[in-house]
């Protein structure tokens, strides 16, 4: 019995693909492209045997700079709460203690229920914890 091997077999009936396109639609491979192409016979546009920079592939390489320290100290809980609202398909109210690192997620209605909602937060924390809300931030 032999081995099976890959065919491909493309039709196609508008223009041929640049090797740009190729290189987006196979998941932006570096160095390897062009024996991909050679190997599974895909049709390349003659024009375009040179692959152009693609803003992708730099963006991704390129290296971000470390978070920088942060000086802030907490002694206590609730000295320091950070809050943010997700917009995400649906809105949610993140509030998370810096000393404790507890976090507390509210799904939201609408943005404007922000201060309904932390009004509510406060109250339990703060019968929770037996002291104020230092800092929001």
């Amino acid at each position: 019995m032999s081995s099976p091997q890959a065919v491909a077999m493309v039709s196609s009936v508008g223009p041929k693909p640049t090797l740009t396109s190729w290189h987006s639609r196979l998941g932006h491979p570096s160095s390897v492209l062009h024996s991909i192409i050679s190997q599974f016979s895909l049709l390349v546009s003659s024009s375009s045997q040179k692959l152009l920079s693609c803003s992708e592939c730099s963006i991704n390489k390129s290296h971000k700079l470390p978070f920088t320290k942060t000086f802030i100290a907490s002694t206590r809980p609730l000295e320091y709460i950070c809050t943010d609202v997700w917009t995400s398909p649906n809105n949610y109210f993140v509030l998370i203690d810096h000393f404790t690192r507890y976090s507390w997620l509210y799904p939201l209605q609408r943005k404007s229920d922000v201060k309904e909602v932390f009004i509510v937060f406060k109250n339990l924390v703060e019968n929770r914890f037996q002291c104020r809300i230092g800092t929001l931030f």
